[in-house]
Protein backbone atom coordinates (compact mmCIF):
# COMPACT_ATOMS: atom_id res chain seq x y z
CA UNK A 1 0.00 0.00 0.00
CA UNK A 2 0.70 3.34 -0.70
CA UNK A 3 0.85 5.41 2.39
CA UNK A 4 1.41 9.03 3.22
CA UNK A 5 1.34 8.49 6.81
CA UNK A 6 1.08 6.26 9.79
CA UNK A 7 0.33 6.08 13.67
CA UNK A 8 1.75 4.20 16.30
CA UNK A 9 1.15 4.38 19.77
CA UNK A 10 4.08 4.20 22.27
CA UNK A 11 2.69 2.66 25.73
CA UNK A 12 5.63 2.46 28.79
CA UNK A 13 3.97 1.57 31.75
CA UNK A 14 0.71 3.60 32.35
CA UNK A 15 1.84 6.36 30.08
CA UNK A 16 1.51 6.63 25.90
CA UNK A 17 2.12 8.72 23.17
CA UNK A 18 0.64 8.69 19.94
CA UNK A 19 2.97 9.13 17.01
CA UNK A 20 2.35 10.43 13.58
CA UNK A 21 5.01 9.31 10.79
CA UNK A 22 5.67 10.95 7.72
CA UNK A 23 8.36 11.15 5.23
CA UNK A 24 9.47 13.80 6.38
CA UNK A 25 10.12 12.20 10.27
CA UNK A 26 7.62 11.88 12.89
CA UNK A 27 5.50 13.86 15.56
CA UNK A 28 5.20 12.69 18.70
CA UNK A 29 2.43 13.85 21.34
CA UNK A 30 3.06 14.61 24.95
CA UNK A 31 2.91 11.88 27.38
CA UNK A 32 -0.50 10.98 29.17
CA UNK A 33 -1.46 8.74 31.63
CA UNK A 34 -4.32 6.33 29.60
CA UNK A 35 -5.69 5.06 32.77
CA UNK A 36 -7.04 8.51 33.36
CA UNK A 37 -7.50 10.36 30.86
CA UNK A 38 -9.65 8.94 27.64
CA UNK A 39 -6.95 9.95 24.62
CA UNK A 40 -5.97 7.12 23.60
CA UNK A 41 -9.58 5.53 23.62
CA UNK A 42 -11.02 8.60 22.12
CA UNK A 43 -7.79 8.51 19.52
CA UNK A 44 -9.07 5.03 17.97
CA UNK A 45 -12.80 5.64 18.29
CA UNK A 46 -12.15 8.74 15.67
CA UNK A 47 -9.79 6.51 13.97
CA UNK A 48 -11.76 3.99 13.37
CA UNK A 49 -13.98 6.34 11.98
CA UNK A 50 -11.82 7.76 9.73
CA UNK A 51 -11.54 8.05 6.10
CA UNK A 52 -8.81 5.95 4.41
CA UNK A 53 -7.36 9.48 3.37
CA UNK A 54 -7.31 10.12 6.94
CA UNK A 55 -6.08 7.09 7.87
CA UNK A 56 -3.29 7.46 5.52
CA UNK A 57 -3.83 6.01 2.63
CA UNK A 58 -2.88 7.76 -0.43
CA UNK A 59 -6.02 7.97 -2.45
CA UNK A 60 -4.44 9.24 -5.45
CA UNK A 61 -3.05 6.15 -6.61
CA UNK A 62 -4.96 3.91 -9.46
CA UNK A 63 -4.05 0.20 -10.88
CA UNK A 64 -3.11 0.94 -14.13
CA UNK A 65 -5.04 0.50 -16.91
CA UNK A 66 -4.27 -2.25 -19.15
CA UNK A 67 -2.85 -0.33 -21.59
CA UNK A 68 -0.39 1.53 -19.33
CA UNK A 69 0.66 -2.07 -18.14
Amino acid sequence: QYCTHIFSVLIIHNRAHIIRWDREGAIVMTAFNYNNKSHLANFFYHFGRASPALHGINTSITPASNQEA
